[in-house]
């Protein structure tokens, strides 16, 4: 009898772990996941480093790893949760082929116990000077210019290939860094490469650089326009509102031997009915436009036939405004204004002499008509002499 229990309990233990793993392995079997792009960590490099060498393209090394785990676990198995290490330190320049040690941190392991390698190029350590440079990051025109010391250069370590690439050390310049500043600032360096591209994986011997900010200054300088074409047939040209100057910004020396700048040619050809340009400025080098100026050029044209006027407005119907009461006007040049179907009463000049004292001033005029008049008018700016009372 105890025979009997004894042989049941056994084969009852035997039926048990059979349901067991029938249970484990149908409903939660081994499987296998090819895990793709796991980063590779190198160890002991300051060892190779010791002996003037340096890993290159290590953000290359990745592998392919094939894991053994149950369903439930490879399910969730991320490249980051593997850990993979290769001991680099007795590699020598060159590609070297090194074994990768993988561990998982879930109940995992590799296909079959491969062995994993991959291969890692080591070269010479160098050192090699390079000059400094500065970079505008902005958009726009700037006010001012930002500089370093002509002979300012720093050394460059690296691998040799990685070394080879850098073109110079840059300072990248932001709008905020010359806004309204003026004087010296020290900003961080960057290795970059001929297009301005930074360049990692090297050092620099020195981290910032000293910058000088000079804000530019302000001309106001003659613009010339030149206009070519013919309107449309049974069309002709009207007027041409185009800014006789207009304000440009640079260094001292850039400006000083400016006195005028040009546009493209306007081409009017073909035109039947008005239109504005956008006037592209041709600037001398170190120049920018002042900002917020209307850089543009009003062309007005008419059916052949229409009745097109111009009325002369001189001293006693041009509105001085703002001008001492100790002063009076003693003289000014007219102002000519035309445009199709203009009537004299509807036109208004004026022009400001605030803060003018006694003596002759070129002003600026203001011309306007009824709403929906198309006008033009000479000159824009007209000879007032004042006198006192």
């Amino acid at each position: 009898m105890l025979g009997n229990k004894r042989v049941n309990f056994v084969i009852s233990l035997l039926v048990a772990i059979a349901l067991w793993s029938f249970v484990i392995y149908a409903t939660d079997p081994v499987q296998t996941k090819i895990v793709k792009d796991v980063p590779v960590t190198l160890v002991n490099t300051d060892l190779v480093e010791a002996r003037g060498l340096t890993a290159v393209d290590t953000d290359e090394i990745r592998i392919d790893v094939n894991v053994e785990a149950s369903r439930s676990v490879l399910s969730k198995i991320t490249p980051d949760q593997i850990d993979a290490v290769a001991d680099v330190s007795d590699c020598v320049e060159g590609e070297n082929t090194v074994a990768v040690d993988v561990s998982f941190r879930q109940d995992a392991k590799v296909y079959r116990d491969l062995t994993i390698t991959v291969k890692v190029n080591f070269e010479q350590i160098v050192t090699e000077s390079r000059n400094v440079k500065v970079i505008y990051k902005m958009k726009g025109s700037r006010t001012g210019d930002a500089s370093v010391s002509d002979d300012l250069s720093v050394d460059v370590t690296g691998a040799r290939s990685t070394v080879a690439d850098v073109a110079s050390a840059a300072v990248f310049i932001s709008r905020d860094d010359i806004e309204g500043k003026s004087g010296v600032i020290y900003k961080e360096m960057f290795a970059v490469d001929k297009n301005g591209n930074k360049v990692d994986d090297v050092t620099l011997s020195e981290k910032y650089a000293s910058v000088t900010v000079t804000p530019y200054n302000e001309k106001t300088v003659t613009l010339v326009t030149d206009i070519e074409g013919e309107p449309a047939a049974g069309y002709e040209l009207g007027s041409v509102d185009v800014p006789d100057t207009v304000r440009i910004m640079g260094n001292a020396e850039s400006l000083k031997q400016v006195d005028s700048v040009s546009a493209e040619t306007v081409d009017i050809s073909g035109l039947s009915s008005s239109k504005t340009f956008d006037l592209e400025i041709r600037l001398p080098e170190g120049c920018v436009l002042s900002p917020g100026q209307d850089m543009t050029a009003s062309v007005h044209v008419f059916k052949e036939g229409s009745q097109r006027k111009t009325y002369s407005i001189g001293i006693d119907e041009i509105r001085f405004e703002n001008l001492s009461d100790e002063l009076e006007v003693s003289s000014c040049d007219d102002v000519q204004v035309s445009g199709i179907g203009l009537i004299k009463i509807d036109i208004k000049v004026s022009a400001d002499l605030d803060g003018l004292e006694e003596g002759t001033h070129e002003v600026r005029v203001s011309v306007s008509a009824r709403e929906g008049d198309v006008i033009s008018y000479s000159p824009k700016t007209i000879q007032v002499t004042l006198v006192r009372k």
